[in-house]
């Protein structure tokens, strides 16, 4: 949603599939999404709170590395005096560090403490995205040692070198592309991260990707005259 009159435009919420969904489409789109998120606004029932399925969803999806704010919902349900607790319950139980967490009812269509941090998100939206950049970054970086890695393999032939270059140099232009939104991003969204820095870390990582490979090739070649 980017309409709303109550959302800074600077925000974009995604309202995605729930978790508890039984078809199996629907949890595919949610983990399929999750990577392209910035921060992770999750949704819970006052009444069932941090569920066995949610900590496994959580290790699965690996969320324990992002930053995850919690709505707890149909809190009418309850008195108005057990909020804390419940607030200091779930953050106890949870394997989650929360960043935040607001008790809202549709119901009785209190929705303070979800605005308050709505305007939280909006404050610290920089922050935010830089430590979702720093971990795509990272991801990245993964990627590339295991493309290295593979390539280091020997070969059979120098038809199979080729054909295994061919796959990599795909999967290189598709990291490639995702670096430089990344980079596009921080030069717009993040004042403090340089993009001096941002364009060499790029250039540093595809420079000893393409040695490497060259590397490769020379000696395949020196063996083949020899």
């Amino acid at each position: 949603y980017d309409t709303s009159t109550r959302v800074p435009r600077d925000l974009v919420l995604v309202d995605t599939p729930g978790l508890s969904s039984p078809d199996a489409r629907q949890k595919d789109a949610l983990i399929g999404f999750l990577p392209k998120a910035d921060a992770i606004l999750m949704a819970v029932d006052c009444n069932q709170q941090i569920t066995h399925s949610l900590l496994r969803f959580v290790d699965e999806t690996k969320l324990a590395g992002r930053k995850v704010y919690l709505i707890v919902t149909k809190c009418d349900t309850k008195p108005a005096s057990d909020r804390e607790q419940i607030k200091k319950h779930i953050a106890a139980n949870s394997k989650l560090p929360m960043e935040h967490i607001a008790c809202v009812s549709a119901q009785q269509d209190d929705l303070t403490e979800f605005y308050d941090l709505i305007a939280k998100l909006s404050q610290n939206k920089k922050e935010i995205l830089g430590t979702a950049i720093r971990g795509r970054l990272e991801i990245l970086k993964e990627e590339l040692k295991k493309s290295v890695s593979e390539l280091l393999k020997q070969p059979s032939s120098t038809e199979g070198l080729e054909k295994e270059l061919s796959g990599h140099e795909r999967h290189v232009e598709e990291l490639e592309r995702e670096v430089k939104h990344l980079i596009s991003s921080v030069r717009y969204a993040v004042e403090d991260v340089s993009d001096e820095i941002s364009r060499y870390y790029q250039n540093l990582l595809f420079q000893r990707l393409d040695a490497l490979v060259n590397q490769r090739a020379d000696n395949l070649n020196t063996e083949a005259t020899t």
